[in-house]
């Protein structure tokens, strides 16, 4: 529990710095990303790909799959084996980042969610309002990007991951479409890129190569919410992240809603202003309230008790909510109605 709390605090930290297919029928975005049919983009991030890789170069490993006796060498993925050996000695960028690195001892996790606070390649951006050593970070992942081989790794790392991004896409495809049983929007809902209906953000997928095998985190921002996956080799991995994807899916489908009813969530600020001290708090009541809703209705979809990497089951009140919503919930979505009819009665 400590560890699990130390990460969420993590990423709720960075989270406040910020303030912050069918393959056949996907949508594609730039080089790197596709999008499902609703819209959740998935791809090879930038920054991620840089800071693991940057990292690699470092030694950095915490690979699960070791070879066999004696050596025991770890066994990375096909596209982590080979940017490895394209590495070359570390260049004026590395040597500058290891003097980085070694003033701030921090898991790898936070690596990535500091990563994420900056803007993707080539600018990799920042303001002057992000937290100091986000904008350090990113300064050393644009200028190894431009200088010292990083653009020319990322690309090889996104055209050996399509398979990957492919299968991924169509578990998506599959969850969403059964969260979108439970939780019905009218037609002018039913688009989520576009913004003004999505107030608290996209889902983004990162493939992540250069992390250990099967690393899943879902980490959230004022924006977007990601789910970061590592390599994987066993295939129900692929669908633990659609999972995952669909709770956040399912949240960022009634956020919306969910923030024009200020005035129905005063049970939701009172367990929110009682969460445990031992679990990670949600950034706001508004959050908690849709988190748990989109807990409920993907427990009814999916006819599970389970949650994959929702906070709203970290807290001992958390599930004794999601419990009387997922009630209320089942009675309410019988008769097929629109969400936002039947959430005053849910809230």
């Amino acid at each position: 529990m400590t560890n699990k709390k130390a990460f969420f605090s993590a990423c709720l930290a960075v989270a406040g710095l910020l303030m912050v297919a069918h393959p056949a029928s996907a949508q594609w975005g730039s080089k790197a990303d596709m999008y499902s049919e609703d819209g959740v983009q998935v791809g090879v991030d930038s920054r991620v790909f840089s800071v693991l890789t940057m990292l690699n170069q470092h030694g950095f490993n915490a690979e699960k799959y070791l070879g066999p006796e004696p050596l025991k060498q770890p066994q990375y993925s096909e596209t982590r084996v080979r940017i490895r050996k394209l590495m070359r000695r570390l260049g004026p960028v590395q040597k500058k980042f290891r003097g980085f690195i070694d003033k701030t001892p921090e898991g790898f996790e936070r690596y990535v969610a500091r990563a994420l606070v900056a803007g993707k390649a080539p600018g990799f951006e920042t303001t002057m309002s992000d937290d100091a050593k986000a904008r350090a970070l990113a300064e050393y992942l644009h200028n190894w990007y431009h200088e010292e081989g990083g653009s020319g790794f990322y690309d090889i790392a996104v055209k050996m991951e399509k398979s990957r991004q492919a299968a991924l896409v169509e578990a998506i495809n599959t969850m969403t479409a059964t969260i979108q049983s439970t939780i019905i929007m009218g037609d002018t809902e039913d688009a989520l890129l576009e913004e003004e209906l999505n107030p608290l953000g996209r889902v983004v997928v990162v493939i992540a190569p250069m992390a250990p095998h099967g690393w899943l985190k879902r980490l959230e921002t004022p924006d977007v919410t990601y789910v970061v996956t590592g390599p994987w080799r066993e295939d129900t991995h692929v669908q633990e992240v659609a999972n995952v994807v669909a709770v956040a899916f399912a949240r960022t489908l009634v956020g919306g809603l969910v923030q024009a009813q200020p005035g129905k969530l005063e049970a939701f600020k009172k367990v929110h202003s009682q969460w445990s001290e031992e679990a990670p708090k949600p950034d706001s009541a508004a959050f908690l309230a849709a988190e748990i809703i989109a807990c409920a209705s993907y427990q009814h979809a999916t006819e599970s008790e389970v949650c994959p990497l929702s906070v709203a089951l970290q807290d001992p009140q958390g599930v004794k909510t999601t419990n009387k919503i997922k009630k209320k919930l089942t009675k309410l979505v019988k008769d097929k109605a629109l969400f936002k009819d039947i959430l005053p009665e849910i809230l």
